[in-house]
């Protein structure tokens, strides 16, 4: 899994999965779908690689990581040519 997290993977993830709290300026993957094995090692590969705080939490239908407000700037250098137009808004741009 780690080879295949890119940049161009967590844009899809972001514009797929992805949610924005404008109010605290950070991301949800919406990854309810997932086994808690699945979620974790994702949160593990997006902390190491990317360097993204992650905090994985229940929210009653399965696990979804939340990305901090830290890792905007990270996350918008990753992705600010890679995502299309439409989809800049989940990266707050």
């Amino acid at each position: 899994m780690w080879d295949l997290m890119t940049p161009l993977s967590l844009a899809y993830l972001i514009c797929d999965d992805g949610s924005v709290h404008r109010r605290d300026y950070c991301f949800v993957l919406c990854t309810d779908s997932y086994s808690l094995t699945e979620v974790t090692l994702l949160t593990e590969v997006l902390a190491e690689k990317f360097k993204l705080k992650c905090n994985l939490y229940s929210n009653g239908n399965g696990f979804r990581i939340r990305i901090s407000k830290t890792g905007l700037p990270v996350v918008q250098a990753l992705l600010k040519d890679i995502m299309p137009g439409m989809m800049k808004y989940q990266i707050f741009l």
